[in-house]
């Protein structure tokens, strides 16, 4: 498991060092945001998860593709736990050509969207207690609607 260095930058050397050590890179980037950058690779029985360096993007890669994962490898069962509830105020968002998670917080069936200002915000983090999945080409969740949410 690498955090960071797998992005386009000057300083991100994960992708071709993972390619120089002969290991296959099975995909490397997602339609996620957060965690655009990802990368899966695999040399043979060992697998390679590099994720994004911001934290928001690490958590929320690790618990999309990183814990299933690993529970499937370990040969047990997985289930992401699943919340309904109400959504008590409107999330929008500008850009929709990706699936986004956002941090928010779930008690008693009520949603609340947190303060959250993209993959670096730890706090909006710190606060939440559940994943609200937007999908993509959805620029709105409405208000006093029911969504599901993925619980963390």
């Amino acid at each position: 498991l690498l955090s960071g260095g797998v992005s386009m930058g000057d300083y991100d050397f994960v992708p071709k060092i993972i390619a120089s050590s002969g290991a296959e890179i099975i995909f490397h980037k997602v339609a996620i945001k957060p965690g655009k950058p990802t990368l899966f690779g695999k040399k043979g029985n060992k697998y390679i998860f590099g994720m994004p360096g911001n934290r928001v993007s690490t958590f929320v890669i690790f618990d999309i593709f990183v814990k299933p994962f690993i529970y499937h490898w370990m040969g047990l069962n997985y289930q992401q736990i699943s919340l309904k509830g109400i959504l008590d105020k409107k999330i929008k968002r500008r850009n929709t050509d990706r699936t986004e998670y956002r941090p928010v917080k779930y008690i008693n069936g009520k949603i609340s969207p947190l303060n959250y200002h993209g993959s670096s915000h730890i706090d909006s983090l710190s606060q939440a207690n559940a994943l609200i999945r937007i999908d993509k080409g959805v620029s709105v969740l409405e208000a006093e609607k029911e969504y599901y949410v993925r619980q963390i």
